[in-house]
């Protein structure tokens, strides 16, 4: 991610909200630093950009590489399924990390209401 340095606090705030790691930052002149982190892919197909983009008021862009070392990683995740009155609507499940999954099954449930 490369923004001006008055969004340092937010990029990183967002990088660590969406479980990435290994972050480094490196400054590239006065006014402009780069971020370097590791993040998983499903972080960064949902949302990223348009997070990125309000959280930077428009000035930050990003560039997204596979690592060529260590393309996978091991994650915490589970199935989340949800229930309608009792009875499994597999339509409606779905893969999350551990972390996350009971918010995001909110949501979803929320969403039927």
């Amino acid at each position: 991610v490369m923004a001006p340095h008055e969004y340092a606090g937010a990029i990183m705030e967002l990088i660590t909200k969406r479980r990435g790691g290994s972050m480094e930052t490196k400054v590239i002149d006065d006014n402009i630093w780069m971020f370097t982190a590791r993040m998983p892919w499903a972080e960064v197909v949902t949302d990223f950009h348009d997070e990125l983009k309000s959280s930077t008021a428009g000035f930050a862009s990003y560039d997204a590489q596979i690592d060529e070392e260590n393309p996978m990683e091991k994650a915490n995740l589970c199935k989340v399924e949800i229930l309608l009155n009792g009875d499994m609507v597999d339509v409606l499940s779905f893969v999350a990390h551990n972390d996350v999954a009971a918010s995001q099954g909110r949501s979803v449930c929320k969403k039927l209401e």
